[in-house]
């Protein structure tokens, strides 16, 4: 910065320095001497911790783009920041298939075609479209997270688009089909038999499987 005294002008301070991002001149003019040699100081010191919160920015980044985190890790900590324990529980089996194939992968590593060659596999295994499209949802949503969360500088699946699945009506099964689930079935399936019968409802994932804890149903539209 540089200042000087002009004699023939009612602010007579004249002070001449350069924004030190953009690089362009400024002048700035003062009644005082006090007043110039403050606001010099002031630029100065704004724009030291400008640079250190910069630098700060940089390093962030930076540790960001070197992290280690597998995909495995990225779900389970995605997985850990969802409040509902039934979402949670839900979501967990979901991923399950995922980190199967890509769990010891860099997170970052991982590629929309990797995705699209899981999804061929999973319709290859006779997975629904559905539960398909649901998994990779959770995988997206995992990624969109952890680039909030600074675990990823990017999200390498922020292009990745996959079918829609069409809407389908199943018809439900008849009056002896239920009555040949029912006698097969384990106790805690056939109560799950009776209520769906008689009320529409559906059950999910961790409610089949016996998980423990209370019993979530929706109506189904």
């Amino acid at each position: 910065m540089g200042l000087r005294f002009v004699e023939y002008r009612r602010r007579q301070w004249v002070l001449r320095y350069r924004d030190p991002w953009s690089g362009k001149q400024r002048i700035k003019s003062f009644s005082t001497e006090g007043e110039a040699r403050q606001f010099e100081s002031v630029q100065a010191e704004m724009h030291i911790r400008e640079r250190e919160l910069m630098r700060r920015a940089r390093r962030r980044m930076s540790s960001a783009s070197a992290t280690k985190a597998t995909v495995a890790e990225l779900l389970e900590r995605y997985a850990g920041t969802l409040e509902n324990p039934t979402t949670r529980s839900t979501t967990t089996q979901h991923v399950e298939p995922l980190t199967a194939i890509f769990g010891h992968r860099r997170a970052h590593c991982v590629t929309c075609d990797d995705v699209l060659a899981w999804c061929e596999v999973q319709r290859q295994r006779g997975v629904g479209q559905s539960t398909v499209h649901r998994r990779v949802s959770i995988l997206r949503a995992a990624y969109g997270w952890a680039v909030r969360a600074r675990l990823l500088l990017s999200n390498p699946l922020v292009s990745l688009r996959i079918a829609k699945p069409k809407a389908q009506r199943i018809a439900p099964p008849s009056a002896k089909e239920a009555r040949l689930l029912y006698d097969a079935a384990a106790p805690h399936i056939q109560r799950v038999i009776v209520l769906g019968m008689a009320t529409g409802a559906r059950i999910g994932p961790s409610e089949l499987s016996g998980s423990a804890g209370p019993m979530w149903m929706s109506k189904r539209a």
